[in-house]
Order: C-alpha cells, then sequence, then structure tokens
C-alpha cells in the first residue's frame, strides 16, 4: 500500500497510525475537534470525547463507551464541540508510554526503549523515522530537565507484542485498561506529532519490566491488609472525603491504602476505586495523572491497607461496627499466635508507632521512634515522614471550629441562589421535595425537567446546560424507558438506575461511579424502606447518606406520594421529611384537565406557578407565576375602604385570615403608598394626601408616579 510508513508489519497498524497523522495534521490546522474525531474514526479508531481541561470522558461509561459509529461520534461532538479525543492505543495495535518525568524516562531508558540520539534529536528537532512515533502532549504535566536537556512530556508509540504487554517501573503504559488524547487534540496546548517514524516494537529488556507472579518483597503483604470485599471498600471510600484540605501526601497515602486493600489480584479493580475517590476533588481532577500515580506504586512498599481505610472512615460515618469488633477480639484473644509481618497487628503496631512519630514531644524522641521503625519495617526516613504526616490532618479533618461572616462574605457563590440544573425543579447542591398525590403527574413533570437538563434543553421556558442525570426508579426499567426516549433524553447523559434489595447502597455506589449532577429519586418512601413518615430517627440517616450527594454539589429532587396533602396540595407530611429539605413543591390538579399548580415552600426564592402537560404527552409548558398573597391584598384594601383606621388583630379576626398573610398585604400595600400606619392603626392613604405627596417631587419622579393614580387609559 502506498503512502504507509515504512517498517510496519501488519497493515492494520499501518492505517491506525495514518489516522494519527491525519488527525494531528488537522490539529495543527486548527480544525474542529468534531472533524479530527471523525478523521480516527474514519480510520478505524473507536473515539470518546474527553473535557479539554480535565481529561475526563464526557460519556457515562469511560472509554468503555467508544465507538468508530460517525453518527455517534458527530452527536457527541456536536454536543461537546471542545471535547478533546480519547483513544485506547491497543485498539490499533499500540502501546502509549508516559514520558512525562525524569524517573519514567529514565525507566524508559533503562528498558533500551530508547533509540540511539533520541535526546539529541528531541532537543534539535530533526527526529526521524528510526526514532519512532512520537507525540508531544497537551495536558497539565509540565516540562522536565532531563540529561541536561529541557524535555517536553511525550507519549511514546510502540508496536504491542502479540502477548500482554509487561510494565515498565515508574512508567504509566496504555495498551487495552486504559485511554489517551489523541494527537490533534487541543486540551490546554495542542497534542502534536513531533516524531513520525514507525511506532518502534515495545521489547523492554527482562531484567527490567518483567513482573513476577509472586513478586520478592522485602516484607511481603498479608492478605489480612485485603478489604473482605470489594462492595465494603467502595462503601468505606465514599465516606472518605477528598475535599480542598486534602493535600498531596494524603492523597498519595490513600492510593497506597487502595492497592493495599486491594491486593495484587484485584488490582485494575483497585485503580478504578481509587480514580472515583481522586474524582471528588473538587477544584478538578486529572485522571490521566491519577492513574499514573497509582500504577507506579510498587506494591511491595505498600505497607497500609483495609484497616486505615476504615479506620478513616469510620470518623466520617461509615460503620465500622464488624471490623473494631474483630479488631478487639484480635487484641485480647488469650492464645493469639505471634504476629506475622503484614498482619492486623501489625498494622495497628505500624500505626500506633507513626502516631508516636507525629506526637513525639521532642526530636531525639522522635529521632528514636523512627529509628525502631526502620529497623522493624525496613522503610526509609522519607517513607515513614510521609505516612506520619499522612496521620495528622485526619486527626484534625473532622473539627470544623466555624467562619467569621466577614470571611464568608467573601465568597460570592454564597450570596446568591444558583442556577436551577433543572429550571422551577431542581438547584445544585441542595434538596427539592415534589409532593402530590398518585397519579397526578408529578414524576412526568420530573422526567420532562430531567430529559431536558440531560441533553441542555429550554424547559419552562429557560434554557438549561446539558448535565449527567441519574434517574433512580421504583418503576419497570421498560417504562422508564420508554418514557424517557419519549422526552428526548441524551442517551450518553441519562442513567437509570432501578431500585433494588438496597436501594442506599445502590444509590452510593452509582454516584460514585457516574457522578451526576442531578438525582431524581422516584420514590423517596420506596428508595428509604421507613415504614412511619413521623418516624424521626428513622429518616435521619436516610438523609445523613442524601446529604452526601447534596455536598458533592448535585441537585437532589425527591419525589413523594403526599397522603397527608391538603386539598389545596399543600404538603402536610411528616415534618422529619419536610425539615430536611430546601424546598416544598406542593402539585395539585385543579380539575380532570391538563393543568398543575405548584406551590413553593422553603428557602428558595420561587413563587408558586402552574404548567399545563402538552398533547404530546411529554413537555409542559408555564402558564405563569402566581401571586399568592393577591386575594388577601384585595381583602385588607377593601375592608380598609370600608371601614377606616384598623388594627391588624381587627383585620385578623374579621377577615379571618392567618396574622402572616395579613401583615404580608399591609407591608405591600404600605410599600405600594395606597396604606399609611397611623395612630397604632392602618387606613387608605386619602387622594389629597397622595396629590400633595406627589407635588412635592420633582417632575420625573411625578411622572414615575403618575400611573399610580390608576388614571384611565387614554386620559390626558
Amino acid at each position: 500500500m502506498s503512502g504507509l510508513p515504512d517498517g510496519i508489519q501488519t497493515p492494520g497498524v499501518a492505517a491506525f497510525v495514518l489516522a494519527l497523522i491525519a488527525a494531528a495534521e488537522l490539529g495543527e490546522r486548527e480544525s474542529p475537534m468534531g472533524e479530527v474525531a471523525l478523521a480516527l474514526a474514519r480510520g478505524g479508531w473507536p473515539v470518546f470525547p474527553c473535557d479539554a481541561e480535565r481529561k475526563k470522558p464526557l460519556v457515562p461509561n469511560g472509554f468503555h463507551d467508544r465507538s468508530r459509529d460517525l453518527t455517534t461520534v458527530e452527536r457527541w461532538w456536536t454536543s461537546n464541540p471542545t471535547a478533546t479525543v480519547g483513544i485506547v492505543p491497543g485498539d490499533g495495535g499500540l502501546i502509549a508510554l508516559d514520558a512525562d518525568s525524569p524517573e519514567a524516562l529514565t525507566s524508559i531508558e533503562r528498558a533500551e526503549l530508547l533509540p540511539e540520539g533520541f535526546l539529541n534529536a528531541l532537543r534539535d528537532n530533526t527526529l526521524e523515522d528510526r526514532h519512532g512515533l512520537v507525540v508531544s502532549t497537551g495536558g497539565s504535566s509540565q516540562p522536565f530537565e532531563f540529561g541536561g536537556y529541557r524535555v517536553p512530556p511525550l507519549h511514546l508509540y510502540l508496536q504491542a507484542p502479540a502477548s500482554e504487554p509487561a510494565k515498565l517501573p515508574g512508567v504509566v503504559c496504555r495498551f487495552d485498561r486504559g485511554y489517551v488524547i489523541a494527537p490533534g487534540s487541543l486540551g490546554r496546548a495542542r497534542y502534536r506529532v513531533i516524531g513520525r517514524g514507525t511506532p518502534l516494537p515495545f521489547c523492554p529488556t527482562t531484567e527490567i519490566s518483567v513482573v513476577p507472579a509472586v513478586p520478592v518483597l522485602r516484607n511481603t503483604p498479608d492478605t489480612s491488609l485485603r478489604a473482605p470485599d470489594l462492595a465494603r471498600l467502595r462503601a468505606a471510600l465514599a465516606c472518605i472525603p477528598n475535599d480542598a484540605k486534602t493535600d498531596r501526601d494524603q492523597y498519595v497515602a490513600m492510593a497506597h491504602a487502595v492497592k493495599g486493600a486491594v491486593g495484587l489480584d484485584r488490582d485494575t479493580d483497585g485503580l478504578e476505586l481509587f480514580l472515583a475517590w481522586a474524582e471528588r476533588w473538587p477544584d478538578g481532577t486529572n485522571p490521566i495523572e491519577d492513574e499514573r500515580v497509582y500504577e507506579t506504586i510498587n506494591q511491595s512498599k505498600v505497607r497500609t491497607g483495609w484497616e486505615t481505610i476504615w479506620r478513616l472512615a469510620a470518623k466520617y460515618g461509615f460503620d465500622a461496627t464488624l471490623e473494631i469488633e474483630q479488631s478487639a477480639q484480635a487484641d485480647f484473644t488469650a492464645e493469639a499466635p505471634a504476629p506475622r509481618s503484614g498482619s492486623s497487628d501489625e498494622t495497628t503496631t505500624f500505626v500506633s508507632m507513626l502516631t508516636e512519630v507525629r506526637d513525639a514531644p521532642n526530636e531525639v524522641a522522635r529521632v528514636l521512634v523512627v529509628a525502631r521503625i526502620r529497623k522493624r519495617f525496613h522503610l526509609t526516613g522519607l517513607e515513614i515522614q510521609r505516612a506520619a504526616a499522612s496521620l495528622l490532618p485526619a486527626q484534625r479533618q473532622d473539627i470544623n471550629t466555624g467562619h467569621l461572616l466577614s470571611e464568608l462574605l467573601l465568597r460570592p457563590e454564597l450570596l446568591t441562589t444558583p442556577t436551577p440544573a433543572i429550571p422551577y425543579l431542581a438547584w445544585p447542591g441542595l434538596k427539592t421535595l415534589l409532593s402530590a398525590r398518585e397519579k397526578t403527574g408529578k414524576s412526568t413533570l420530573a422526567l420532562a425537567g430531567a430529559a431536558a437538563a440531560s441533553r441542555g434543553a429550554s424547559f419552562l421556558a429557560e434554557q438549561t446546560t446539558s448535565k449527567t442525570v441519574l434517574w433512580v426508579t421504583e418503576e419497570p426499567l421498560g417504562v422508564v424507558v420508554r418514557r424517557a426516549s419519549a422526552m428526548r433524553a441524551e442517551p450518553a447523559r441519562f442513567i437509570v438506575l432501578p431500585m433494588g434489595s438496597n436501594p442506599s447502597e445502590e444509590l452510593q455506589q452509582a454516584v460514585q461511579r457516574w457522578t451526576p449532577e442531578i438525582v431524581v429519586i422516584d420514590t423517596l418512601y420506596r428508595y428509604a424502606g421507613v415504614e412511619d413518615e413521623n418516624d424521626a430517627a428513622g429518616w435521619l440517616p436516610v438523609f445523613t447518606r442524601l446529604d452526601e450527594i447534596t455536598r458533592g454539589n448535585a441537585a437532589l429532587l425527591l419525589l413523594v406520594h403526599a397522603t397527608k396533602a391538603s386539598k389545596g396540595g399543600e404538603y402536610r407530611g411528616s415534618s422529619a421529611i419536610g425539615g430536611h429539605v430546601d424546598l416544598i413543591l406542593s402539585m395539585n390538579a385543579p380539575d380532570a384537565g391538563a393543568v398543575r399548580k405548584l406551590r413553593a415552600v422553603g428557602r428558595i426564592p420561587l413563587t408558586d406557578f402552574e404548567v399545563r402537560l402538552a398533547n404530546d404527552r411529554s413537555s409542559f409548558e408555564l402558564l405563569g407565576q402566581q401571586d399568592r398573597d393577591a386575594e388577601t391584598v384585595t381583602s385588607v384594601r377593601a375592608f380598609l375602604a370600608a371601614n377606616g383606621l384598623t388594627t391588624r388583630s381587627k383585620l385578623r379576626r374579621n377577615l379571618q385570615i392567618g396574622q402572616p398573610k395579613v401583615d404580608n398585604a399591609l407591608k405591600r400595600l404600605v410599600d405600594e403608598g395606597t396604606v399609611i400606619q397611623d395612630a397604632g392603626g392602618y387606613r387608605l392613604l386619602a387622594a389629597s394626601e397622595e396629590f400633595e405627596g406627589a407635588a412635592d417631587q420633582p417632575d420625573a419622579a411625578l411622572a414615575v408616579a403618575a400611573p399610580s393614580k390608576k388614571a384611565p387609559v387614554g386620559a390626558a
């Protein structure tokens, strides 16, 4: 085949390489990312969109959703035009090495994977065919010094062997279990092909690359470091915060602990769990860097595991009763066997000694403890220092001593109501309770809003931005799928979670997997499994777990069957439920038609409104927002006109209206200038008084005030 790079034996690999180079050329011409993605797909590469800044996949199942279907690819980049293009190197018979640090490049060089003269040619920008296929990356990694040269972060593409590629110490090698950003993509910078040669074979020297099935360890990790099962490990990690207080040492320590908790045979699962935990970092994450940190940890040096994780998680609400009991039994068994290296007892001793290092009263005491740890566990001083430092924040992190209001006032996001995730229904970081009688359309309204938000469409006359939705349902799966499809939910951003035997645990794991921005639970009673809606003790743990969702800034919409709703539609359910949410929306159907009235009560400034279900039974029309005090204002004005000066209490008794409503009506009338306060009561403003007040104003103010005199339309 003419035009193929020389030396490629497999035509398929050659075609994949040509597609990479073609995509890179499109990128250099600053073509739209959609064109780059389509060029790769046409060349045989399954692709998927990634966030340009964070490299995070923008499809629910990550790189597992990759596709070379041109219609799918075009739809993805129509929705996300600036997304970078993710590929799995193994799809093209290649393996990509991350050469993004001196340690990584040293390991690659020792494995004899760098051709002779590579660094000189890289420095002089004279890479030739014999130097292979080389890409300068455009992510967050920075250039580094190596051998006296300034080296940019690189992807080295090599031909993968027929068998499973070996690993290189300190190097992230992506074959078929990870992804890279393809050449031509524009992240923080352009991913550029700077070496257009034939991909060299991946044949590292055996001494460097082969990872033995049973590694020889200085202190072989015992199976007691491992978690009993992945589900329990996942639940514990979900309780451990990863917020602005999490520093680099804690982050690395967590990677070590997860690696120890899963063991050698479940390392792939461990990577998935660590990436899910790291992804919760509020200032944005870099999954490529997270993967690199985890993959470069030497299993032989892991000294922490499940016990470290469950003890830390217990500080944040994880139920570690079982582990505590097992630990106590181990401590007080009459004839306990001698502790083995890496056992639970040994881990406890290690943590205890680290605590001594942290709390040492002076330098001499600290040095003595460090010397004991080095002798017993064969660790370096740096490893001990980092491990001891990882304990420090865990002791202080759970204490919140409050904030000065003057400090909080400097945070503008605290001073305004957030932009709705679903207009009129859901707000980031807040909980909304949508209450209505059964079969009045609350699920239909919520689903229409969630579907619109998933594709960034307008809902109730307000524009949304595309968000990932997790719909937790008690309905049959087929019913939800058909309704969501009819309402044109975005398939790649709308996740359906049927409730099983343990909805709370299922939701927690789903949130960890999908990181949704909107969560809808239909219905709350089925999800919670609390028999008595007035059981405050029963509802508290339910909402404590739901708090974790909104604390991550997701919008939470809870649907309930209002068995106690009043005739007017007001929520009259348990305060054990209503007190835990930020807004209660009570919906009722005034007649058998398509109109629904919604009444809003809570911490969000939202007036009552009406909607109408369209004839297509899948969209709604906003009819207008209601003035719930209008009737009271009219009644108060009429009473004052008929009776003159009147007190607040007299208005309440005669009109049989609650005092708060009377006071709200009086305030509005006073603000309008229709009523004045006089001699302990209220009366209408006389026409002569209104005229005299207006006459004292400048002409411009008089012109503004004139309409309040209610002159007939067209009057001179």
